[in-house]
């Protein structure tokens, strides 16, 4: 819970209009020249605070998205398992060809989820594929099975 409130803060804190301005309104810009050093020092300081603000705004929907597409990477993958568990209780049985076709079905998870992943076709998409390298093996072990069930002819 309490991380959901300090995210709620951190969105609140990007998205208030002092940090958009860049420049609080409580800061006099008629300020005397003595004060003018501690002047400049708040007013980097409130730039430099402004430009986290926009980075972790930045940083939160990246990761919002990846989580979002993680999770429909879970189903593609849900789907993978099924399909595979279906697959090896017809080999168990003898239905080869069965096995085969299920197998077949159960292709298309990994690369749909590095697609997914890599915002291929989106624009402004940033890639972050946390599982390429899983989806790369799930998809050549799927396919090394479905070619020793099913091997090409020459």
């Amino acid at each position: 819970m309490s991380s959901s409130l300090a995210l709620l803060v951190l969105l609140a804190a990007a998205s208030a209009p002092i940090l958009a301005v860049g420049v609080s309104p409580a800061v006099n810009p008629r300020v005397l020249p003595a004060a003018a050093s501690s002047n400049d020092t708040l007013q980097r300081g409130i730039v430099a605070t402004n430009q986290t603000a926009n980075s972790v705004t930045s940083t939160l929907h990246i990761i919002s998205d990846l989580v979002r597409d993680l999770n429909t990477c879970t189903g593609y993958y849900t789907t993978m398992a099924e399909t595979v568990a279906a697959a090896l209780d017809d080999l168990h049985a003898g239905r080869v060809v069965n096995a085969t076709d299920k197998l077949n079905d159960a292709l298309g998870a990994p690369s749909d989820c590095d697609i997914l992943l890599s915002g291929v076709g989106v624009i402004g998409k940033v890639d972050r594929n946390p599982i390429r390298k899983e989806n790369g093996e799930n998809e050549k072990l799927v396919k090394l099975a479905i070619n020793i069930l099913n091997p090409p002819r020459s």
